[in-house]
């Protein structure tokens, strides 16, 4: 995706000195729960706001020992490294690599082992940050999907691929026919004669019986001339040319 940088944060980024960013990763899973994960413990809401606020997990929240105040402005420092964000023009899928920390909870179980076992996190939104500490900005922004690739005793791996990922679009998801694809009477047909006295019977999926031609599905590519086609006006002068031998 295309980045736009304030002309201070071009500065920042191209000095040979200075903080590191900080790695930020915002998850919403399948059930509407989000997650906020960074490389380091963050409590500051107006210097590291969440690009994905959604609903807490309420009972996971419970258990904690001392619950942040503001759940969507808060950062758990459990991600521990993410790699594999290849930029390219190629419409190719490319798959980055994120590791998570599955190391603090209690005697019982891990933390993010039971988020994993009570929560969808296959399919999951994401938002990957470098965030630049000086100038408060993003240096670089991701968005995409998460798959679980591993889960071990200390570390968990996800798989993160972008947003646009050219697999999964179907090229033509339609047959390229004369017939109408749309069922009669759903909301792409819109045809009310089910419900009309008028009509004695459906439409056969052709284009002469369609009640909604302006929401016909099919192709029309037969020629039809609506008046006979006159003769073309051609010179019929005969015309010898003659040449020196």
């Amino acid at each position: 995706m295309p980045f736009s940088y304030s002309s201070e944060l071009i500065q920042i980024m191209a000095s040979r000195s200075g903080p590191a960013p900080v790695l930020l990763l915002d998850v919403i899973a399948m059930d509407g729960t989000s997650y906020h994960w960074g490389s380091t413990a963050i409590d500051e809401a107006p210097i590291y706001p969440s690009v994905l606020p959604g609903t807490p997990p309420t009972a996971w929240l419970a258990g904690l020992a001392n619950p942040p105040a503001n759940y969507d402005t808060h950062y758990f420092p459990w991600l521990l490294s993410a790699s594999g964000f290849n930029q390219t023009r190629a419409m190719r899928a490319v798959s980055a690599s994120i590791s998570v920390q599955n190391v603090s909870g209690n005697t019982l179980q891990r933390d993010l082992a039971g988020l994993l076992s009570a929560r969808t996190f296959e399919g999951a939104l994401y938002c990957f940050r470098e965030f630049n500490l000086v100038k408060k900005e993003a240096e670089f922004e991701q968005h995409g999907r998460l798959t679980l690739n591993s889960e071990g005793e200390r570390i968990c791996t996800f798989g993160a691929s972008l947003l646009f990922n050219p697999n999964d679009y179907d090229g033509q998801p339609f047959t390229v026919s004369e017939t109408c694809q749309w069922n009669f009477g759903d909301r792409r047909c819109g045809s009310t004669a089910a419900n009309d006295g008028a009509f004695s019977s459906p439409c056969d999926n052709t284009y002469t019986t369609c009640h909604q031609l302006n929401r016909f599905g099919g192709y029309l590519n037969t020629v039809v001339f609506p008046t006979n086609p006159g003769t073309a006006n051609v010179s019929e002068n005969r015309v010898e040319y003659r040449r020196l031998v």
